[in-house]
């Protein structure tokens, strides 16, 4: 079993060995390695991109093999260094940690957040009433909640509990979450909600950063 070395350190470089390298059905290269920095995709949040030695990492996903890292060329068996794309690596935790504000603050407003999905250009929160008079909150409340939460620069904590991670920062409500995220508050400054809609049910809020195009 691969080791997820970003749930506990938000190191950018470091050393693993290739278990194994094979050509998957479809063509595409798949490397399995015994620790790995690169985030996984799931939970809303796409993969961490970048390089294990020479090899342009292109997506990493789970499979019934374990953590696979699709790679664009075969590597060798043994120790390799491996090195995350910072860049991409910052807009994710940036854009899921945004997510988690939202999420908090519709709870707030009588809201039960159920889902996300962080990818750039299409981020949103979506939540179910938790208040049956729970009304379809104005999309400045919730920035003005937010812009608060970051005003107040809380950093994050994070617990480990059997198994269970969760993720907050200074005393928001925390959720069981296994993404990358910022390490203060502060740096979430200029979250954007675009739009709040209620339909099947559900409320639909929609963001993004002021400096992103996510």
């Amino acid at each position: 079993m691969t080791t997820l070395e970003y749930l506990k350190t938000d190191a950018m470089k470091s050393e693993a060995t290739v278990l194994e390298c094979v050509t998957l059905e479809d063509g595409s290269i798949g490397v399995i390695l015994d620790r790995t920095l690169f985030h996984v995709q799931g939970g809303g949040q796409p993969s961490d991109v970048g390089y294990i030695g020479e090899a342009r990492v292109l997506k990493v996903v789970r499979s019934e093999a374990g953590v696979v890292h699709l790679v664009d060329r075969t590597i060798d068996l043994g120790p390799v260094t491996l090195s995350v794309d910072s860049g991409i690596r910052q807009l994710h935790s940036r854009l899921h940690s945004a997510g988690h504000l939202i999420g908090a603050a519709i709870e707030t407003m009588g809201w039960h957040a159920t889902k996300g999905s962080h990818q750039p250009g299409q981020c949103r929160v979506i939540g179910v009433k938790d208040k049956e008079e729970a009304v379809v909150p104005e999309k400045e409340a919730i920035e003005r909640l937010v812009d608060a939460w970051i005003e107040e620069a809380l950093e994050i904590r994070v617990t480990d509990t059997n198994g269970l991670r969760t993720v907050t920062w200074g005393d928001i409500k925390a959720y069981p979450c296994g993404g990358t995220h910022v390490q203060n508050t502060r740096e979430l400054t200029g979250i954007k909600v675009e739009s709040v809609k209620f339909k099947k049910g559900e409320l639909r809020v929609a963001y993004q950063l002021a400096d992103t195009n996510g």
